[in-house]
Formats: structure tokens, sequence, C-alpha cells
């Protein structure tokens, strides 16, 4: 049985621990000398660090509850208000996030008693909250605790998303590289497996931003070597676009102004192109063009030199 098709078993066993799939898949990335696979993979194994983005599948929204005295009256275990708290305030406590290795997780799911995760408000955010509220026109209301809460079902969610994200990229390298492909075989096509990682990346947006860009793979140099664009032929230009996920109505506005001749002294691009470019590369920062900032300069780059046969 090839490496590929043990690991595909152990991701599609619900009663086997993800960890052990995840573990047969770091090897694997390794062997390839795929970092960036590694990376995320260590990352899940063993949790993120306060000062990592996380992935936007480890957040999520929750609840705030809180106990507080108003007057006489003394209310435990209630929904509290957020819509009136400073920015900064409603955005940490509408949001839960998980740092957890996915072993630590995984115990929660294997506790039968708990239905819910928790975390304690600070003291000094407690303080805000009661001077909102006060404000409000509640002058005798008091929160003395307060806490974030959310179904233990948003575990379960994290779980499932790596699952079946790391299921998608086994299979289609399976798909790729034949059912019967070992390691040794996957080693020695080590350029193409990372090159079709990278495009599984970019559709199933595997990410450690959080805000949508995806995690680059192999070099420029292996990228851009799959692209394979004949001169002077837009058809072939806006196929290599839509592989790499370029919105309908950029390919458009490309074609409104390709016609422009490039520097061919100087090996670079005319002013509307040169735009063009920059506005994918702002694209790209702020994450509605899924393709890294790393990488999105070499591909459009090569692209256009290649359409303008440079």
């Amino acid at each position: 049985m090839n490496v590929l098709t043990e690991i595909i078993n152990l991701l599609t066993d619900n009663d086997s621990s993800l960890t052990n799939a995840l573990l047969k898949i770091k090897v694997f990335s390794m062997r390839v000398r795929n970092s960036s696979l590694t990376t995320w993979i260590d990352k899940e194994l063993y949790g993120y660090q306060s000062e990592d983005d996380l992935p936007n599948y480890r957040k999520g929204g929750c609840n705030l509850i809180g106990n507080y005295i108003n007057g006489r009256w003394k209310a435990e275990k209630q929904i509290l208000a957020t819509m009136n708290l400073p920015d900064f305030v409603r955005e940490s406590v509408e949001q839960m996030t998980f740092y957890q290795s996915l072993s630590v997780l995984e115990s929660y799911l294997e506790d039968d008693k708990m239905r819910t995760i928790s975390v304690s408000i600070p003291a000094e955010v407690i303080e805000i909250l009661n001077d909102t509220y006060q404000n409000m026109g509640n002058p005798y209301l008091t929160v003395y605790s307060a806490y974030k809460q959310v179904h233990i079902g948003a575990v379960e969610q994290i779980i499932a998303e790596v699952r079946n994200r790391t299921l998608d990229l086994i299979l289609k390298l399976e798909q790729e590289f034949g059912f019967d492909i070992d390691m040794h075989g996957l080693m020695e096509k080590k350029s193409d497996v990372n090159y079709v990682i990278q495009n599984i990346m970019n559709k199933i947006t595997i990410n450690n931003d959080g805000d949508g860009n995806i995690i680059n793979t192999g070099n420029d140099n292996d990228i851009t070597s799959k692209i394979n664009i004949n001169k002077s032929d837009f058809d072939s230009l806006k196929e290599n676009l839509v592989e790499h996920h370029v919105d309908y109505e950029d390919i458009i506005g490309l074609e409104q102004i390709i016609a422009e001749e490039p520097d061919r002294e100087k090996e670079s691009f005319g002013p509307k192109v040169n735009n063009w470019m920059k506005k994918m590369l702002d694209k790209s920062i702020n994450g509605t063009w899924q393709v890294g900032i790393a990488t999105a300069g070499a591909l459009l780059n090569e692209m256009l030199k290649q359409y303008y046969g440079m």
C-alpha cells in the first residue's frame, strides 16, 4: 500500500485520530521538501502561538455570558449585550479563537460531559463592560464575572475542516500521480508534486493569516515553469489567468489594454498594463485575489512576458 492510500484510509476513518494522519502527511511533506505544508501541519499538530494569525476555520462567533447585580437583583449565566461596546472590546468578546493543538481539541470531544467551551473575560475588560452598561442608563448594574462561550460543535467543525482539506489535497495527488506510486516515485517528481500542492491549496484556501492569502509552496521557478502561453494568443493567456483564480472582470480589463506595446528595449510593460499588475498585487495583499504576494508577481510577470514574446 502506497503512502497516499495509507493517508486516505486514515483520513476517511472517523474513528481514527486525525493526529495520526497528519503525522504521516508531515513525513510526506518533509520528503518532498514542501516547507509551507510542513509548517501548516506542525501548527495543527503542536498548536498555534499567540503571535500567529489563525486560519479562519479556527475562529468563530460566540456568546458573552455574565453574572451581574442590578440593585438588589442578582442574575447568573445571562447573555450580555455587546452592541455598544468599544470596537476593540466587542471584536474580542464576540469571537472565540482556538490556538490548541488538534490532539487537545480531539480530547475535548472524548469528554462526554463537555458540551460547551468557555474562556474567562479579564477583569480590565469587565470594567469596560460596566462603564458601558452604566453609561447606557443602568447605573446600578455591575457585572462581577463574565466569560465567552461556544458549543462543542465548534471544535467538531475545526477537526472536520482540517480532515476535509487534507483529504482533498491527498486525493488530488493520488489522481495526478496514480494509485500505485510510492514515496520514491513522489520524491522523483518533487517539482510536479509541489506544483499540484500549490494549486490545491489555492482552491481549498489553506491559510495561516486569516485574510485569505494562500500559503506559497516551492519557488518562483517551479511555478513559472508550468506556464505555457503562445505569443499574442490572448486565449492561452486567459486560460492561465483563470487557472490561477483571476476574476473575470480583471481578465476583461486586461484584454482591453493588452494591445499596449511594451518597451522591449527596457524589458518593461506599458503603463496601463503596469497599473493592472499593481491592482492585482494589491488584491493579493488584501486577500481578494487568493494567490500569495510572493507568488503573484512572478506569475503575472511570466505570463505577460510569454504573451508579448519578451
